[in-house]
Parts: structure tokens; sequence; C-alpha cells
């Protein structure tokens, strides 16, 4: 009766150190991401496949913290266009609430979406006709402590861009404004 007891009491201490992190202040972190999806505002526009990239970032001690990331997202092909693709850098502020159980960090970035493809027919790039675009976003993370050390998380990005047409002749502006998702996980110092 007593080894029982005292066997459960070890089984319910094990899951409490191991899976909770609500003793265990986060001093420092470091967090690796990739890019899952890639959804254009413009629904004219569709992404062809999974993006490719990286997300990084870092938590510093006063639960702010910095961060990169630079992504391609390939565009399906359009009627002039081919090989069209939207590649995406930005730098990241961020801020992690202190809620036990779960990592909430709510963050903004800034940057750079350029557009690229070969136009059909010897007309040039892409790059000749449409000027880079100042990126600008929002974005949310939630994260779930596996270990005390480890987390993983899935963040959401609402990204707002806009190529310029600077090209000859008419055109119009390239709308690369859409949401990213992503997956990662942090290591906690």
């Amino acid at each position: 009766m007593i080894s029982r007891k005292l066997f459960s009491f070890a089984v319910a201490a094990f899951v409490v150190f191991t899976f909770s992190t609500s003793a265990f202040a986060e001093f420092f972190s470091v967090s690796a991401g990739i890019p899952v999806s890639y959804a254009f505002t413009d629904t004219t526009v569709e992404a062809d496949g999974m993006p490719s990239g990286a997300v990084v970032h870092v938590k510093f001690p006063i639960m702010v913290g910095v961060g990169y990331e630079s992504y391609v997202a390939k565009i399906k092909n359009t009627t002039d266009a081919t090989d069209t693709k939207m590649t995406t850098n930005m730098f990241d502020v961020f801020y992690l609430f202190p809620i036990p159980v779960i990592n909430f960090t709510l963050g903004l970035g800034a940057g750079t979406a350029t557009i690229d493809c070969s136009i059909i027919g010897g007309g040039g790039t892409c790059a000749d006709n449409f000027d880079p675009a100042q990126a600008l976003q929002w974005w949310a993370q939630l994260g779930f402590p596996i270990f005390p050390f480890l987390d993983i998380h899935a963040s959401y990005h609402s990204v707002t861009a806009i190529a310029k047409y600077n090209g000859s002749g008419s055109g119009e502006d390239a709308d690369l404004s859409g949401t990213m998702m992503a997956l990662g996980v942090s290591f906690i110092f």
C-alpha cells in the first residue's frame, strides 16, 4: 500500500518537475525555426509549395529579444513569367510574456521583400521591373515547453509588402503581402 502511494508520488513529481517550467526561470534562449507555409493576400497569386529559409531569435534576460528571418516563397507560374519567387529578409524585435506553462511572444519586424523571375519573350527579369518592397510585419508565437531547457513553438506572421513597378510601359505594383507560418524549437539556458 505504501509502495503504491510512493510510486504514484514519484511519477507525479517526475511529471511536474520535467514537463513544467513554472519553477524554472528562463534567463536566455535561442530559437530556430523554419517557415512551413506562405499565403499571399492577393487571391490571384498563389504560393507554389512550402517556402525555404530560416527564422532565428535570441531572447535576453529582460524578456525582450531580437531576431532575423529570411525565406523564399516560390510563386506559381504566370502567363508572362517563369521561375517566379519572392525573397523576404526581416529583422525582428519581440517581447516574451511571462505566462506559466506556455511561452507567448508578440513581435514586430521590418525588412525587404523582392520579387525575382524570368520574363517570357526576352523582357528581362522581374528585378528589372520592380523595386524591392519595404516589408513590415507583426507576429505572434505560442510555445510549449517539453523539458525545462527545450520548447517547441508555432508562429504566425502577418506581412505587408508592395513592390512598386518601375518598368517601361504600363504595369501594376506587385502585392507581396501575406501570412507566413513557421515551426521551431527554443533552447533555454
